[in-house]
């Protein structure tokens, strides 16, 4: 019998597991780049790291910060939004960010913004239906 997925804040001692789902997410990186990327995320203060849990295991996780920007304010911007796609299409991913907006609106968040990969048709669509909206373009120049 399957449980219900349970969520919670993750730390440091949550590593070895993130990084197996970051690998599988990013397959071009090491767990050990992976790992260090973590340490240093986790080393900010603003810094936070949100998981879900089905029958005990890690299938998912999102880390963000709290920032602020003059046309929304006070918000949590999501990164990392990982859930093992064994696991998807299942209904985790609705309560999953159910649960961290519920986190934002207690830190005092208007909202709650991510970015997803312009290919990725089944995360907007998702999102889309969660009711968020597509509010602008993110721009990348690697140096």
């Amino acid at each position: 019998m399957t449980e219900e997925p349970n969520f919670r804040m993750l730390s440091e001692n949550d590593i070895a597991s993130m990084s197996l789902l970051g690998k599988e997410y990013n397959q071009k990186l090491t767990i050990h780049i992976i790992e260090g990327y973590l340490k240093e995320l986790f080393s900010f203060n603003n810094y936070h790291c949100f998981g879900v849990f089905l029958n005990g295991k890690m299938i998912g996780f999102a880390s963000g910060w709290i920032t602020i920007k003059f046309n929304s304010g006070r918000q949590l911007e999501l990164d990392n939004v990982i859930v093992d796609p064994s696991n998807q299409s299942q209904d985790l991913g609705s309560s999953f960010l159910a649960f961290i907006e519920d986190w934002a609106k207690k830190n005092n968040c208007k909202g709650v913004e991510l970015d997803t990969l312009t290919q990725s048709s089944r995360a907007h669509k998702f999102l889309i239906n969660l009711d968020y909206s597509i509010v602008g373009f993110h721009f990348q120049k690697l140096i």
